[in-house]
Parts: C-alpha cells; structure tokens; sequence
C-alpha cells in the first residue's frame, strides 16, 4: 500500500526537487510552501515586486500539483519587514522568519483544504530542517510519520565561523551568531522525527556527534538533474600565459564557512601567476583590500541565473574549499557543465581525484595554492578530468526517488499494513 506524502519546504530547496519526485511517483498529498508564484494573481505580482525571489517559486513540473500555499502570512511578513531586513542581525531575522513559517505551516496544515488528506490513511510528512518541530508533533498526534532533511549542521558552523573571525578579524562576519535556543531547537527537531536524511558523511558525522541514532538516519546524496548545455565540450590551451589565465570559478556565499578566508589569503600567494579568479555569489564579509584591488580578481556579487551559466562555461576550473555544508549543490552544477572541481572534504562527496578533480587534504592556504598551481602547470589534466565529469549515480533524481520509497517501506513495512 503506497502512502500519501505531505511535503513541506521555505525555500525552492534545489528547484522542489522533493515533492517533483513525489509528485512523479503518484505520492505528493500536497506541497506545503509559503507561496506558488502565479502571475495572472495580482497578490502575486505585488509580491514579486517585493520580494525578489518571488518568481522562482514555482516549477513546471508540479503546475499540476496539490499546493497548499501561505501568501497570507508571506504577504504580512515581507511587508512589515520591507525596512527591517537590513537593520536586523541575519540570524534574528532568519528565526522571525523560521517562526512565521511554522506558524503558517501548522494553520495551513489544520486547514479544510488538507481535511480529506489528514482523514485517510495516515502517511509521511517531510520537511527541512529549523522549521517543523511544531508540524513534527502535530503529524504525530494524528498518527503519520515524519521525515526530516538536514540543511545544515549547526552548532558546528557557528564555532567555524567564530574561529575563522580570530583568524581574520579584518573579514569578521557582522552577525553569524544564532539566537539562543535556536540550534537545540533543531536537534529537537532530529530526536523527535520519525527519520533524517543527511545528504553527505560529513552531515551524517555532525547528527550522530550530537546523539541522533545512526539507525534513523539514511546518507542521500542531493539529486540533480543537469542543467549544462548539451553536446558541450570545454577546450583548454596547451599553456596558460597572460594573454589566456587559469580561470578559477567560485560560485556560492562568500562567507568565511565557506572557506573564503584561506581563500583569499591563497590568492594572495598566487597574486603574481596567470591565474584569474572570479566570485558570484552574496557577499557576506568585507573584501579585503588587497584582494579588491587585484585586477585578476572579479567579485560579481549575486548574479542572474543566466549569468550563473555562462561562468560555468568559461571558466576552467571551479574552487569549492568550505568548512562545512551539508552537501553543496554548486558541485553538482559543476558536474553538469563537465567543469572540473577542486573540494575539500566537508561537503558531499562529488570529487574523484584524478578522474573529475582534485580533492584538498586540508582547507588551507597553502593547500588551495598547490591545487590551484598544479591546474595551471598541467592543462592536459583538465581536460582529462572534464571528460571525467559527470553527474554521479547516487546523485540522480532516480536515485533519490528510490531511497524515498525505501524510507517509506521503512516506516511503514508492508507486512505491517
């Protein structure tokens, strides 16, 4: 007997690749998010002027879906916040933002909308994580079980993050402490659920250190489906000189969990080398002076999806040296555009050295600055490594499809029905 899944999520979470996969297997009760951007509403189109990630609120692939949306509480919450934002410390607002979200998530749940769905048969619910313990609870009041997603580890980064500010106080990060209570409130969350899905040993590492059961957890690399234009087949010289640099790519936060500061402080070493390297992405710590002053440096900031793609296809190689994600999405972006991938080992594991890119022993300066010296002295290399690149098995939405109906046999063994 399949069972009907609810699922929830704040974000577009890699492009709703969850309840997508839901939905093509006849699963998906409803998709619970706090908006479905629809162009012909004109509450939609207020909020799209407000909010800018408004249009990516939606897919293709679920128009047909059961969606539950909480505009309502959307609308209020970017209206009286339009000023805030900016005022705010980033992680007060990241809990007001996490609070409303659960406050709209457990109405729209107990809405007559869902009525028929919570009647029936009792099914799954999943979620990410930091926003569900009130809706773990409630599920577990009416008798379905629950499924929760790691989307970070916590505890852990802020003490990175705070070690990274001694080491480079010119580049400490204004707000990276979270509200207190905030972290165990997310353990709590991984206690009380029925199940988690980690998506790399690295976040596998951190549940289990902090007393989550090996036994209720199950390691899902991200799935992704590829994005990289087809046929595409990347060239590299024989030789990199002035007139044609190394071009290293980093897309993603710039922050100092993301290893941006051994980053800099790398570039710094290789400031005299035909190496050229560009950023896209939020910036969240001050630029350094010296690295804003390199003219082989180009910090872009956020850019459009659009630009995102044509840095994929220019660049030669794509630098990736965080101290910690519970996956990193870029990796696999990189896979896709058959981009080498030079990453540490904090991360999911995409990197097979030697075959599609190098992987650091370390997150160092020292150790950035061989890695990204050994691309520049051996071309060939790249080119080897890019036809090596490739979007891993485990990492397919297939692949993930079917660990999501092994949870749920898990949960709910046959023999048990």
């Amino acid at each position: 007997m399949s069972r009907a899944w609810i699922s929830a999520q704040l974000g577009i979470n890699g492009k709703f690749f969850v309840p997508r996969l839901l939905h093509r297997q006849g699963r998906l009760g409803a998709m619970v998010v706090p908006l479905w951007y629809r162009e012909e509403s004109w509450a939609y189109r207020l909020l799209g002027r407000i909010y800018w990630n408004a249009p990516n609120f939606f897919h293709p692939e679920l128009k047909d879906a059961p969606v539950k949306t909480m505009l309502g509480t959307k609308l209020r919450f970017e209206l009286m916040h339009l000023r805030q934002r900016r005022a705010l410390p980033t992680w007060d607002f990241i809990a007001r933002i996490n609070d409303a979200y659960q406050r709209g998530l457990l109405a729209a749940l107990r809405s007559r909308d869902l009525a028929a769905l919570r009647a029936g048969p009792p099914g799954i619910f999943i979620s990410w994580s930091d926003i569900s313990l009130e809706a773990i609870r409630f599920f577990h009041g009416i008798g379905w079980k629950t499924v929760t997603m790691q989307l970070n580890c916590g505890q852990l980064e802020e003490d990175l993050i705070a070690g990274e500010c001694a080491r480079y106080p010119a580049m400490t990060e204004k707000s990276y402490r979270a509200p207190a209570g905030f972290h165990a409130r997310t353990l709590l969350e991984y206690h009380e659920t029925d199940h988690v899905i980690s998506n790399s040993a690295w976040g596998r590492e951190h549940l289990v250190a902090n007393g989550i059961p090996a036994g209720k957890i199950s390691m899902i690399p991200f799935a992704h489906e590829g994005e990289g234009e087809h046929g595409f087949v990347r060239e590299y010289p024989t030789t990199f000189d002035a007139a044609r640099p190394l071009r290293v790519l980093h897309v993603g936060q710039m922050s100092l969990r993301k290893g941006i500061g051994r980053f800099f402080e790398a570039i710094q070493a290789m400031r005299d080398l035909p190496v050229e390297f560009t950023f896209g992405g939020s910036i969240g710590v001050p630029i350094p002076p010296e690295v804003a002053a390199n003219p082989r440096v180009k910090i872009l900031g956020v850019v459009p999806r659009k630009q995102v793609e044509a840095l994929y296809r220019e660049a030669d190689v794509f630098l990736f040296p965080t101290l910690s994600d519970a996956f990193g999405l870029t990796q696999l972006e990189c896979m896709a555009w058959r981009l080498p991938l030079i990453a540490s080992r904090h991360c999911g594991d995409v990197v097979r050295p030697g075959i599609n890119g190098l992987r650091l022993g370390e997150v160092s300066a020292a150790s950035i600055n061989e890695a990204v010296r050994f691309c520049l002295n051996h071309p060939a290399e790249l080119s080897r490594w890019s036809t090596g690149c490739q979007i891993p098995p485990d990492c397919t939405m297939a692949a993930f499809g079917q660990a999501l109906l092994e949870i749920e046999e898990r949960l709910f063994p046959a023999h048990a029905s």
